[in-house]
């Protein structure tokens, strides 16, 4: 059967119709292909959404719309729009919280892309008043997107066939916003890490560097308790000074290292000394000067007792010819005004140097050795304490002995002189009369007696004064005496007895009466005497010398000794005043 004309026109505007849904299916495809490939490459949001919006409209024609990624927990997000007027863009913008409550609530949406009904005569401030679609869809938990087109420029509302490929072209930009949102979370998470890793690298560094620093404390430590230890049974000073440098030049890895100890009360040097020359004997005068020098040039040039400096640039004070070696490290320490030390260390193996932390561990083990000199000199001066003691006592005990000899003597003596005396009136009364030959046997009998008595006598009277065979003592007048003390260039020493020094005597004068000279002289004047000072011995009476005994018993121990000319008397009539 032939078909009508009017069937092949139906048919024939079928089959165009069908190709013209078929070529418009094919151009959406492409276009959706070209846009994805195109979305792919873009890698900000709101570009993202910008190249959606001009793909969509010029597609379908559209005159407005806009695209909105908005974080549905915190309302914030970003906005793009195309053919908006600008008081309707930025009314928008300032509403992205409101459109998110009002479209994107999480449990009304999908994972894919939707329509959605715009509310009649959209709200002031929200959507476009000429919204005619909506399309929204979830990206994750947090995040949702929302597209809002306006009417067409010409021609019929979409159709579902255009609807359909608007949701396609919308699920497309959904999914490259969320490729962009998971590659965005993954730079955030991988700058996390990376900053974790930075932040633990750091730590593990830090926790490297405080365990050195503990282990390098610990070391410290345990040295300083050692080095405690291994002099606690020390007394003698010269093997304490070994023990010293040893431990220095253990401790820091010297090569060459010195300890100089002067005592200047005592006026002896003691030195121990390891990897340079040792055979080098160190005189007082030269010690004193190396100790000035390092004093001109310690860090605060003040050194109190029992303190330690540090000798600033060592090199420069003491030359390599003067100690046998080069100097890196020298400090001078302090036992009190009269013991002085100093400590010096060559170069550190395999350090340039010295550090903060080994400088610090230098003067504690300096205290440590200054703590143990200071009781090494107390049990030294005890032990001179008793052996002079002892020497006392032997003194003491021979005096006795030879006292009760003599008493055995005189009491020989006087027996003897009892009989003589009765013979000698036997003889008077038997002569009758008295004669000269009787009278100078009297006297020559009662001479030798005398002297016999006086010669036995420990405490007798010496026939010729011991001043005749003594050097005698320099003369000083008031005025001089005066300003040798005004200057501090003198000490004033009272010769007299203790009652009369109570009732009268001359301002910082010293009490040290003959009769207790070697008891008192260590005590009071011989600790606190300089070896540059003048001692002024003053006080004498008109039956005593006591100035002249005190002086000479001074000059077996000091060089100046001087006797103040006049005494007291003097002084109180050139008006200077006197203590009561």
């Amino acid at each position: 059967m032939v078909p009508s004309k009017s069937e092949l026109r139906d048919a024939f505007e079928s089959a165009s119709q069908a190709q013209h849904e078929l070529d418009k299916r094919v151009f959406h495809l492409n276009a959706l292909y070209e846009t994805a490939c195109e979305l792919s490459e873009i890698t900000q949001p709101r570009k993202i959404m910008e190249t959606y919006l001009l793909t969509a409209m010029g597609i379908f024609g559209i005159a407005s719309g806009l695209a909105i990624l908005v974080n549905t927990r915190t309302g914030q997000g970003y906005l793009a729009h195309r053919g908006l007027i600008g008081d309707e863009a930025e009314a928008c913008e300032r509403s992205l919280g409101l459109i998110a409550d009002d479209y994107l609530s999480q449990g009304q949406l999908s994972q894919h892309a939707e329509l959605a009904i715009p509310r009649p005569g959209a709200d002031p401030g929200r959507l476009p008043a000429d919204t005619t679609i909506v399309i929204k869809q979830s990206i994750d938990s947090s995040y949702a997107v929302l597209a809002a087109f306006g009417h067409r420029i010409s021609g019929p509302p979409l159709a579902d066939a255009d609807a359909a490929a608007l949701l396609n072209l919308t699920g497309t930009m959904t999914n490259a916003l969320a490729h962009h949102l998971f590659n965005r979370q993954i730079e955030h998470l991988s700058a996390g890490l990376m900053r974790q890793g930075v932040d633990l690298q750091e730590a593990l560094r830090q926790a490297e560097k405080a365990r050195a620093n503990l282990d390098r404390r610990v070391f410290y430590l345990q040295t300083l308790y050692e080095f405690t230890a291994e002099l606690s049974p020390i007394i003698a000073t010269e093997k304490l000074l070994e023990t010293f440098v040893l431990t220095l030049m253990g401790t820091f890895g010297a090569r060459e290292g010195i300890v100089l100890l002067c005592d200047r009360k005592s006026r002896k040097v003691s030195c121990a000394c390891r990897g340079a020359s040792t055979g080098r004997k160190w005189d007082l005068e030269e010690v004193e000067k190396y100790l000035y020098r390092g004093f001109q040039a310690t860090e605060y040039r003040r050194l109190d007792p029992m303190s330690i400096g540090f000798i600033v640039d060592p090199q420069a004070v003491f030359s390599a010819s003067e100690m046998n070696f080069t100097v890196h490290t020298a400090v001078l320490f302090t036992v009190d005004d009269s013991l002085l030390g100093l400590a010096a260390l060559g170069a550190s193996l395999g350090k340039p140097g010295l550090g903060a932390d080994e400088l610090e561990l230098l003067r504690g083990l300096t205290a440590s050795c200054m703590v143990f000199l200071k009781n090494a000199r107390a049990f030294e001066t005890i032990q001179a304490l008793n052996e002079d003691l002892g020497r006392t006592n032997t003194d003491l005990r021979q005096t006795i002995a030879e006292l009760t000899e003599a008493r055995n003597q005189i009491r020989l003596l006087e027996v003897a002189k009892s009989r003589l005396k009765q013979l000698i009136q036997r003889e008077a009364e038997r002569s009758g009369r008295l004669r000269l030959s009787d009278v100078l046997l009297v006297l020559f009998t009662s001479t030798v007696l005398s002297l016999a008595f006086n010669y036995s006598s420990p405490n007798g009277i010496p026939v010729v004064p011991e001043v005749v065979f003594q050097a005698q003592v320099q003369r000083v007048d008031v005025l001089t005496a005066h300003q040798l003390i005004s200057r501090g260039e003198a000490v004033l020493v009272d010769a007299r007895p203790p009652e009369l020094f109570q009732q009268k005597h001359l301002p910082d004068a010293i009490n040290i009466p003959a009769a207790l000279f070697d008891i008192l002289y260590p005590m009071k004047l011989g600790r606190m005497l300089k070896p540059e000072q003048t001692v002024l011995v003053y006080g004498r009476t008109i039956s005593k010398r006591y100035d002249d005994d005190v002086a000479q018993r001074l000059l077996q121990r000091h060089e100046h000794i001087k006797v103040v000319e006049g005494g007291m008397g003097a002084w109180e009539e050139k008006g200077l005043p006197v203590a009561p």
